[in-house]
């Protein structure tokens, strides 16, 4: 091949990838445009509607792969009569993905309603990522973490945690429930108590329609069958204390709870997590109560642990452990 021939062929190539380069600047530019318009719709449409939706010193950002909406300290989110303040907030989005997105919010967060006391919450790391189907203009699939957090509400002292998880997401195996798993971890109520860990996975059935800001399906169903939730599983630890359980939970239209729920128990001979701390009085009593409902309860495990099983039974808010009466749940209502 020619020396003239090659050089041709490098100058066509290097002409087809500037008219790329420059065809992708261009169509970030005009995605980038576009999505400041919408936000700047939607900050007004908030404002007719009588909410708040201000996005501070708002710019956007991410060229060349993304799309980053940032907003900067004073950022306000509201409805009447309540209104959240944040330090700082980006909303991201891959320019040939934008069906996922990515929001990461920035600390300290302040929370004011009428009526109630403030709260104020940190973090050294809190984000957001969801899936979105636009097809069915729904969410698909939602995640959140928070890393070294705390919240605290009415200048009273602060509850800390290491982490924070919520996934929620449209189930694989029917596509008209959602599946929805919780996790907190070394969570401290109050200073100089023993730290808690717990986690709840479960099926909310007819709850897929939440996804979509539609929750008829779930209130039909609440208002026939009653709103069902299956525990997969759920635990809890602090200090020697740790439970297990899974189970069914049946909410009616009438907010009582029934069903069933099946719990291994391990370490309560060392008495209950924080019983000294909110109802001092009690402390003994619930001990006792305790002990001798698992003295003659079946032998299980959790993990490599030796535990005690129970079933607790449910039945219009009542909580029953066998024939003997432990407490009433209170009707549950919006």
């Amino acid at each position: 091949m020619s020396r003239v021939s090659r050089t041709l062929r490098y100058k066509v190539l290097m002409a087809v990838v500037l008219c790329v380069v420059i065809g992708w600047s261009v169509l970030w530019f005009v995605a980038a445009t576009i999505v400041d318009r919408q936000a700047e719709k939607m900050e007004h449409l908030a404002a007719s509607q009588g909410a708040t939706a201000e996005c501070a010193d708002r710019h956007v950002t991410g060229f060349p792969f993304r799309i980053e909406v940032r907003c900067q300290a004073g950022t306000h989110l509201g409805v009447p009569g309540s209104d959240v303040e944040l330090e700082g907030l980006t909303v991201a989005a891959l320019v040939y993905r934008p069906s996922r997105i990515i929001l990461e919010a920035q600390s300290p967060l302040r929370f004011a309603a009428a009526g109630a006391p403030e709260v104020a919450a940190d973090w050294d790391l809190a984000h957001l990522s969801t899936r979105l189907d636009f097809a069915k203009e729904s969410v698909e699939r939602l995640d959140v973490e928070i890393v070294d957090g705390s919240v605290s509400a009415g200048g009273a002292l602060p509850v800390t945690f290491s982490e924070f998880d919520l996934n929620v997401r449209r189930s694989p195996v029917d596509p008209n429930a959602m599946d929805l798993a919780v996790r907190a971890q070394n969570l401290a109520p109050q200073p100089d108590v023993d730290t808690a860990s717990l986690a709840l996975r479960g099926t909310l059935q007819d709850g897929a329609g939440l996804l979509a800001g539609n929750p008829q399906a779930l209130l039909g169903a609440l208002l026939t069958k009653g709103a069902v939730f299956d525990i997969e599983a759920a635990t809890f630890e602090s200090g020697d204390m740790q439970l297990a359980a899974a189970g069914k939970l049946n909410l009616g239209a009438d907010g009582l709870l029934n069903g069933t729920i099946d719990m291994a128990v391990a370490g309560h001979d060392q008495g209950v997590p924080y019983m000294a701390v909110l109802a001092p009085q009690a402390e003994q009593t619930v001990s006792t109560l305790l002990s001798n409902i698992l003295a003659f309860a079946p032998a299980a495990t959790i993990g490599d642990r030796a535990a005690k099983k129970i079933s607790l039974q449910i039945r219009d808010g009542q909580v029953r452990a066998g024939i003997l009466p432990l407490f009433t749940i209170p009707p549950i209502r919006p």
